[in-house]
């Protein structure tokens, strides 16, 4: 068992036996080859909790975790960019966010740890005499990671903007007229009556 997964299993210390049930399921497949007993019990428990896919399976998770830990070996350092990406995710409206744009959401934070520590290692090759084809690398890499992470931020703008309900302009007689329709009612109208 890794240190991390010690750690969840000691912060609760009073557990129901549903719970109790699962972490035995997650402890007895946390390995390249569990039994085939064990391998059922798992898809019986997936099944039943659809939702917990998420403390093993979310590869977005995963994936941010290691490029932080990539980043920095510093606890500290590492707590900090969580919570700073816990709080650009809240400013993002992760919580009530469509699943789509909560994937893109993952990738953005995602694309930012990258952006920033390859902007960081830059800088630090940069601060001494490097070869031309040392800076030739990392001006490539830097320009791949920047259009990476301005990518996913336009990809998730226009998502939001084609969620959005469209707006229509009606001209009724002198006056003008704009319907906005939604998924609730087929026509809001804004400034004016209801159209006969």
């Amino acid at each position: 068992m890794s240190k991390k997964q010690d750690e969840q299993k000691n912060a609760v210390q009073v557990r129901s036996p549903e719970a109790q049930e699962i972490f035995d399921v997650l402890d007895a497949t946390n390995s390249e080859n569990p039994g085939e007993a064990d391998r059922k019990r798992l898809k019986e428990m997936l099944e039943k909790y659809p939702e917990l896919w998420e403390v093993c399976g979310n590869l977005a998770k995963n994936a941010l975790s290691r490029t932080i830990d990539n980043h920095t070996k510093l606890h500290n350092a590492r707590e900090s960019i969580a919570r700073g990406l816990e709080k650009i995710k809240k400013d993002f409206g992760y919580a009530q966010a469509p699943i789509l744009e909560r994937l893109l959401i993952d990738l953005i934070c995602i694309c930012y740890v990258n952006q920033y520590d390859t902007q960081v290692r830059y800088a630090i090759a940069h601060g001494s005499s490097i070869a031309l084809t040392q800076g030739l690398y990392w001006e490539k890499r830097l320009s791949a990671t920047q259009a990476r992470y301005l990518r996913a931020c336009v990809t998730l703008a226009r998502v939001r903007r084609l969620s959005r309900p469209a707006a229509m302009q009606v001209n009724i007689g002198a006056q003008q007229v704009n319907v906005a329709q939604t998924k609730e009612t087929p026509a809001k109208i804004e400034n004016g009556d209801s159209p006969k």
